[in-house]
């Protein structure tokens, strides 16, 4: 009963400790890569660098640079216009205004998003610019 009760504690540790390792990772400035719509096993991924589908959609945009800070502020940046928004990250789910992201990796210098509230089932890999602002 001891070792249960112990292994349990370690658990919940380890998680506690991924969560917070999770929020310092995500700190930094990013740019969209590559968007890549999700497919079945017969079907052939498609990528692009630019956003075909969201063309309209300012934060999926390869032009667009995210600044994710440390007091919960997103700074898009588009040459020379800023715009702050707050972001929550609970988890591995990313809100950004009314948009909810999950997070499929987020490593080094690589952060893989999946749109939660569409069906189009696009992915988001971007790259990391410049480290820990």
């Amino acid at each position: 009963m001891r070792i249960t009760i112990i292994l349990f504690l370690l658990i919940g540790i380890n998680f506690s400790n991924a969560q917070t390792d999770f929020n310092k990772e995500i700190i930094g400035t990013w740019k969209l890569s590559t968007q890549t719509k999700s497919f079945k096993a017969t079907d052939k991924p498609k990528s692009s660098s630019n956003s075909v589908d969201h063309a309209a959609d300012a934060l999926i945009n390869s032009d667009v640079l995210l600044s994710f800070k440390k007091d919960d502020v997103l700074v898009m940046t588009l040459q020379d216009f800023l715009l702050e928004a707050s972001y929550t990250l609970k988890n591995n789910l990313l809100t950004i205004g009314l948009r909810k992201f999950e997070i499929l990796k987020l490593q080094n210098d690589v952060l893989t998003l999946k749109d939660k509230l569409t069906e189009k089932n696009l992915r988001y890999e971007y790259k990391r610019i410049l480290n820990n602002e």
